[in-house]
């Protein structure tokens, strides 16, 4: 059996070896016999070697005189003069020229794939200069970062790997596929797709240069005011929030401080500089006496951009606390916050937060709608309460009931979105939201509370967390939400034991509504977004300040959430030191910062912007009309017919006419039936009675001028309206509105003796309607 050998090593360059360097070669692999041999036949080169390859032994047979003392010991000689060339030196010169072939052919091969890569190479290029000469503006954002990918790519892919070059789009995508996917997913695509990323140490110093350093216990005013000057807004929300964390103390060589421990406060503002020492023994004395904190409080701002909805939120601080804050606390930080951020042209004009008590007792703006939402849906999920309204009981059971009785296609539900693992999921609550599953409802026995219950909680969603409602349409569903509590609340107070249920009459009624917090938020927040469309239309907002769907802490959660899933794909630890966040915060500000200099999602939402801008001020000229107020207005004497009418310079019916195209609205009060008439004067007199209940609500004297603009048009028989009234001060201040409403053509009103806000029309829905029925 014959065995193979394998051939000669040789340099990578031999093909190019000639003169001395190639007789060297030829020496060491083939001896000196062929050395001398090729000296004879003047082949000097590789390239001569592999072209007369096939002429060279043939020399053997031939008596050159040349070649006699070469052939003489190349070869066996006969008697006969046959000649034969060694087997020996026939074997190695065999090997040596299939050496160089294979050489040879791999060379052929590389130079044949540079040119189709030149060749691809030149098409992308042809083909990124077409596209970009030929398609439009809008096409070439949406495919911006394909085509300079490609081409970065293309640029890199002839060059030594130390000569690679990378645009700022390509460093700023490599920056964001290192923070999102992590170390091992960034690895895994330049070694697929050579010269396309950064290497990881050139990484590393771009993301340091980003210098998004955060410290604890450190807030950034000054990276808020470059912030601030970056994106050109003006107003933002707050919020704050906590989570748990790791009680860990740990070092910080960068910023020699120690990480870890409880955050002191001097009446709810944070000391800093707190965590530094020199000495062992102040070391020791730390952590014999201080507390290591077990949350992480953290500050975050929602710039309120009109052209940019969806604008990341800034980090402005996080520390480490031990969770024994007062409200106090709370109150004096936001005060504090607040003059410093207007120190950095940031003003802030509302802060946000979930429900916790202490929380509540410090805010009067807003709630985390999201967080709202989340709870009532809770609520209702729970064993604990039995949510009562009327004879009915608000229970899952009937959704489940409409899940197995009719098709998907009409609800869209499974059974897990009645049942879901995670209760603070915003998503499986948006689920049941959908006014097809209420429809649907109807045709389930005993559904009328659960009905009902989902109404709120959609009021809710389309009144501070659904981007496309309109202005008007959030002031009605907040308003909605909060005049069903009401009206509930109202029922389960004056209702009777003997008239419900034995097992909900032993109950406390706390157990049979929705929780306080829950409750207060709801009103407090529909009070805000009055105050807010108030401030737009004085313009002291401008009109970004109406981004609603902004004013929440969800970018909190996220943040939290986002640092929880940066531990990596083989990691098992999802929670983290105070100490990890801080990094992991670092990342995440260098992503924030590239999403906002990015255009990518906010275009698909200018238009609804714009839209806003062209009809919004009219609405708000409509519905808030700036109403002066005179010493002379007053109500005349009761035994006056006139009496019934109110004195006003303003003439609010031609207002009214001005701004909108409904003629009825502004019908002229001699139109009005005799019944109609009577009619209203019976409730005029009704609504006097009420004007000092008001007055003595509202600690307002009883000379105290009172006035109600178009009262006869709000009861004409053009439908149901609402009637503003303002209760004003000695100063003639605007403190408070009540909201009157009715049906003129059934000739039934009812009077919320309630304080409240501006509301629009309410009779657009038949359950209210029915509540509305309710003896107040």
């Amino acid at each position: 059996m014959f065995k193979s050998f394998p051939p000669p090593d040789l340099p990578n360059d031999v093909l190019s070896f000639k003169g001395e360097k190639f007789f060297e070669l030829i020496q060491q692999k083939c001896g000196q016999v062929f050395k001398e041999l090729m000296e004879i036949l003047s082949i000097n080169t590789v390239y001569k070697l592999l072209l007369v390859e096939d002429d060279i032994l043939p020399v053997f047979q031939k008596k050159y005189r040349e070649l006699e003392k070469v052939t003489q010991r190349a070869c066996l000689h006969l008697d006969d003069g046959t000649i034969m060339l060694k087997p020996g030196l026939r074997m190695d010169f065999d090997r040596f020229i299939r050496s160089l072939h294979d050489i040879n052919d791999k060379q052929k091969q590389q130079k044949e794939i540079v040119k189709q890569t030149e060749d691809i190479i030149y098409l992308f290029k042809n083909l990124v200069k077409s596209y970009q000469f030929n398609e439009s503006d809008d096409a070439q954002d949406n495919y911006s970062f394909l085509f300079a990918f490609m081409e970065n790519i293309c640029n890199n892919i002839s060059k030594n790997k130390n000569n690679y070059r990378y645009s700022d789009i390509v460093q700023q995508f490599a920056q964001s596929l290192y923070i999102s996917g992590g170390r091992n997913s960034y690895e895994f695509v330049p070694l697929n797709l050579p010269g396309a990323l950064l290497s990881l140490s050139t990484l590393n110093l771009s993301l340091e240069k980003a210098d998004a350093c955060i410290g604890e216990a450190e807030f950034r005013y000054d990276a808020l005011n470059h912030h601030h000057n970056s994106l050109n807004y003006q107003i933002t929300v707050s919020s704050e929030d906590s989570t748990a964390v790791v009680k860990k103390v740990s070092y910080n060589a960068a910023t020699n401080t120690f990480g870890g421990f409880a955050t002191p406060l001097e009446n709810g503002i944070i000391k800093s500089g707190y965590v530094k020492t020199r000495y062992f023994d102040v070391l020791k004395e730390w952590f014999e006496n201080k507390d290591k904190s077990n949350y992480l409080n953290v500050h975050m701002m929602q710039p309120l951009i009109e052209s940019k909805p969806y604008t990341s939120s800034f980090l402005l601080g996080a520390y480490g606390i031990s969770n024994t804050f007062k409200a106090i606390d709370i109150l004096n930080r936001w005060i504090w916050i607040f003059e410093k951020s207007q120190e950095s042209n940031v003003r802030i004009v509302a802060f946000s937060t979930d429900c916790d008590p202490r929380y509540l007792l410090a805010m009067r703006l807003t709630t985390d709608s999201i967080h709202l939402c989340a709870t009532l849906r809770n609520r209702m999920l729970e064993g604990i309460a039995s949510l009562l309204i009327e004879n009915g009981e608000v229970s899952t059971q009937v959704v489940n009931e409409l899940i197995e009785t009719k098709s998907k296609f009409v609800h869209g539900l499974v059974k897990t979105d009645i049942k879901p693992s995670d209760r603070q999921n915003y998503k499986s609550c948006h689920k049941i939201l959908h006014e097809e599953i209420i429809n649907a409802l109807e045709d389930i026995d005993g559904s009328l509370a659960t009905r009902i219950y989902l109404r709120l909680l959609c009021s809710v969603a389309l009144a501070y967390i659904d981007h496309n409602t309109s202005i008007i349409d959030r002031i009605y569903h907040s308003w909605l939400a909060v005049f069903i509590c009401y009206i509930w609340q109202t029922w389960l107070h004056l209702v009777h034991k003997e008239d419900i249920s034995e097992s909900h009459s032993q109950m406390s009624k706390e157990n049979l509504f929705i929780t306080v917090p829950a409750h207060f938020c709801i009103e407090m927040n529909a009070h805000s977004l009055v105050a807010i469309c108030l401030l737009v239309h004085q313009q002291d907002l401008p009109i970004s300040a109406l981004r609603f769907p902004n004013y929440r802490s969800q970018s909190l959660e996220a943040t939290f959430r986002n640092s929880r899933s940066m531990s990596g794909v083989f990691s098992t630890v999802v929670n983290f030191t105070t100490e990890q966040f801080l990094k992991r915060a670092d990342k995440l500000s260098v992503l924030a910062d590239i999403q906002n200099q990015s255009e990518s999602g906010q275009k698909q939402n200018k238009t609804e912007m714009l839209q806003v801008n062209s009809f919004v001020r009219a609405q708000f000229d409509r519905q808030f009309k700036k109403v002066s107020y005179d010493d002379d207005e007053s109500y005349l004497s009761d035994n006056d017919e006139s009496s019934y009418k109110f004195r006003s310079d303003i003439n609010t019916a031609a207002d009214l006419d001005d701004d909108s195209s409904c003629d009825d609205e502004t019908e002229n009060v001699s139109s009005i039936s005799a019944s109609e008439r009577r009619m209203l004067l019976h409730r005029d007199v009704r609504f006097r009675e009420m004007l000092d209940d008001i007055k003595l609500e509202f600690g307002l004297p009883a000379s105290a001028s009172l006035s109600l603009f178009n009262i006869v048009g709000n009861y004409s028989v053009c439908g149901s309206t609402a009637g503003i009234l303002w209760a004003l001060n000695d100063a003639k201040v605007p403190k408070y509105w009540i909201v009157v409403r009715g049906e003129t053509s059934e000739g039934k009103y009812e009077l919320m003796k309630k304080r409240a806000t501006f509301i629009t029309i309410l009779n657009k829905d038949i359950v209210l309607r029915k509540f509305c029925m309710l003896n107040l």
